[in-house]
């Protein structure tokens, strides 16, 4: 090879790499640049009937623009409040839990509990559809009753149950060092539940004591396990709970393996006491690069899809029944993902929210899934409408972009009665001062189908 064209060759690289950095730094640049603070849309109280939409040519008029979007809660003096879940009593009532690491460095340690820090859960709940979150949002109450100081008595990473017939709320967390990276010196995995009534208006009450849930029999080899904050799925009464399984690679926490089983609660004295029973488990991740595990549909007691999300930027995975999960193309990053399956998707077509509340919680209409995730670590929220099956992802990416460009993780779903998708999410940065980038703020946005349609290209 000539001189001239080992010159031409390596000129050419030169340029490539040259052109790769300045498009790296463009990005970064790009994401750097975005506000700090989530954008705010006020709710459209002139247009609600006790939150909620009741005439069909006001609730159009939501196709091209979110109905709310409104701060629930954030980072504040060295307490980092994280995971939030979501959940709709009544097709009214909002109810958003989410927990607080006290004087816990989130970036230091991101699942919360170590052994060593206090973590509680709590919960803030609306009664108008949200629109109190914007208004007249309360103090939090504490899940199993009270406030903790106690590191051993402290609880993350909540799985929230709406147990309609027996008129509950059950919240299933880790305890103890859950899946905590490098704790094993501080005590030992646990998971707890702790139950609330459902008043006759729809409140949630008071939280009882926190009990345990044996998982002795699912864990096999696994180390440590715990939960993974998400809306739990019910179905016929049954609670679906997967429960992870990990074994940390000191060496190399990256290269660690992760698994899961699954357990069904069931009650027998009306909601007063859980028993919970293997159904399936302990399964081994396929490899390093899948991590935590959620159930996001069920059609009977024991069959069920779960969804497992990546180690890093990748795709999420998939399994039914308590199968090994396989990749899907579905993007992703690690964090909770939000999943949901409304039952009556209307998507853009009009229609009357007032008739629409006597079918969203029935299988007799047209049911669409749906993804809220970060298409990358710890960046980009993005709303996905996908498949039955959560295997792929239909048309678009909605991307939430501004400050949820720059920061965002976990976030959760779930559907009003007359049809508005809501949802709960992390995402900006609360203090800029602070190393590392989980300063998150909380925050509770509503969309309508319509406009959920048109920004997927659906």
């Amino acid at each position: 090879m000539s001189k001239k064209i080992i010159y031409l060759l390596s000129l050419l690289m030169a340029l490539s790499l040259v052109f790769a950095s300045c498009k790296k730094n463009s990005v970064t640049d790009a994401l750097q640049n975005q506000p700090d603070t989530p954008d705010t849309t006020k709710p459209p109280t002139e247009d609600l009937t006790g939150g909620l939409f009741t005439d069909a040519d006001k609730l159009a008029g939501y196709a091209t623009k979110p109905v709310q979007e409104t701060e629930v809660a954030k980072y504040y003096n060295k307490d980092y409040m994280r995971n939030p879940v979501i959940t709709v009593v009544n097709g009214t009532n909002v109810v958003i839990f989410y927990e607080v690491r006290y004087q816990t460095p989130g970036a230091g340690n991101d699942v919360a509990l170590t052994g060593t820090n206090a973590v509680d859960i709590v919960y803030i709940q609306s009664y108008d559809g949200g629109v109190s979150f914007d208004t007249t949002i309360g103090d939090p109450k504490y899940v199993g009753g009270s406030k903790t100081t106690d590191p051993k008595n402290s609880h993350g990473a909540p799985i929230v149950f709406y147990d309609k017939t027996h008129k509950k709320i059950v919240v299933v967390a880790s305890a103890g060092i859950g899946l905590s990276s490098g704790t094993l010196q501080n005590g030992s995995s646990k998971i707890e539940y702790s139950v609330a009534p459902i008043n006759d208006d729809g409140s949630v009450g008071n939280f009882g004591q926190w009990r345990e849930v044996s998982v002795s029999d699912g864990t096999g080899n696994f180390k440590q396990f715990g939960t993974h904050s998400a809306r739990g799925t019910v179905y016929n009464n049954n609670l679906l709970l997967p429960v992870t399984l990990v074994t940390y690679n000191q060496a190399n926490v990256s290269q660690s393996t992760f698994g899961y089983s699954v357990y069904q609660g069931t009650t027998t004295d009306n909601g007063t006491t859980y028993s919970w029973k293997k159904l399936h488990g302990p399964v081994t991740m396929s490899s390093t690069a899948v991590k935590e595990t959620r159930i996001v549909s069920a059609t009977s007691e024991s069959a069920y899809t779960s969804i497992s999300v990546p180690a890093g930027d990748a795709n999420l995975y998939q399994a039914a029944n308590g199968a090994v999960p396989n990749p899907t193309s579905i993007k992703a990053g690690d964090g909770s993902a939000g999943t949901l399956v409304v039952k009556d998707w209307k998507g853009a077509t009009s229609y009357s929210p007032s008739d629409y509340a006597g079918t969203f919680d029935t299988a007799n209409g047209t049911p669409q899934a749906i993804v809220s995730h970060v298409l990358n670590t710890e960046s980009n929220l993005a709303v996905r409408l996908v498949d039955g099956n959560f295997k792929t992802q239909q048309k678009n990416s909605f991307n939430l972009g501004g400050s949820y460009a720059r920061n965002s993780k976990s976030s959760s779903l779930d559907i009003l009665k007359d049809g508005t998708i809501v949802m709960a999410a992390e995402g900006g940065v609360a203090d800029s001062t602070v190393k590392g980038s989980q300063t998150f703020y909380i925050y509770f946005n509503r969309y309508t189908q319509a406009y959920l349609t048109a920004q997927t290209g659906n």
